[in-house]
This record gives structure tokens, sequence and C-alpha cells, in this order.
């Protein structure tokens, strides 16, 4: 129940009411604050918080992860889409400064549709589509 707790609470005060509750486990309760499912929803908790899109879909998909918490993780994938798009943008939109042409400026839809967690890659092409990201038929 306190790992559903946190990931209920992840958004409160800015995570603060996150940060302030594992604090308080970890001293009072060491052996509760050290469960699989505590430590599970601290780390689902920090991959949002630092917007570790990479870790956080990597937790949502793992088959460790319960169904119930899956769930709760899915209240975040919006933001967790838009924070990776935000991100990748960047790092996939550079262009060399001598010759402006561009590189690291694309990536498999394939490879998006797992890392991001999409159904297929048509929900994969909408998502790209929305956010003004070029996709190119193959």
């Amino acid at each position: 129940m306190r790992g559903l707790y946190i990931l209920l609470t992840i958004n409160n005060d800015g995570g603060m009411d996150v940060f302030k509750y594992a604090a308080r486990l970890s001293r009072d309760r060491p052996e509760i604050f050290n469960s699989k499912p505590v430590q599970l929803a601290v780390q689902v908790y920090k991959a949002k918080r630092e917007y570790n899109y990479a870790r956080f879909f990597s937790l949502l998909r793992s088959v460790s992860t319960p169904y119930l918490y899956a769930c709760m993780m899915f209240n975040y994938v919006e933001t967790m889409r838009k924070a990776a798009f935000q991100i990748m943008s960047k790092t996939f939109g550079t262009k060399r400064k001598d010759t402006g042409q561009g590189y690291y400026d694309h990536y498999p839809l394939n490879d998006l549709v797992h890392l991001l967690c999409f159904e297929d890659l048509a929900e994969a092409k909408s998502a790209c589509e929305f956010y003004s990201i070029t996709v190119y038929e193959s």
C-alpha cells in the first residue's frame, strides 16, 4: 500500500509529498522503505522527476512491475512521452556548425514504439505528427 501511495502522490506539491514521505519512511520504518514495492515506486518517482523517459518506460515494460503499478504509471505516460519528444528533438535535430547539415536527425519508428510503449506504429506516428516531428515512410 505504501508503494501505491507513492505512485498516487507523485505530483502532489511538486513531488515534495513523496520526498518527505519517503524520508520519513526510511527513518522510521527502514524494513518497509527497503521493500521491493516501495523501492519500485521510488524508482518510478525518480524517473519521472528527472524526466528519465528511458528508465520510466523500462520500468513500465518490466515483467516485474505489478499490473496495478503499471496502471497507475499510465497516468504519467503522456507527460513522459512529451518529455521524451522534447529531449529527442534537441538531440536528433542538431546540425553541424560548419555545413549546417543535420546529423542524428532520424530515429527508427519501430524503436520508438518499443521505447515509449506505444501500442503500434500508427499511434507512434500520430504522436510524432502531434509534436511536429517529421516521419518518413520507408
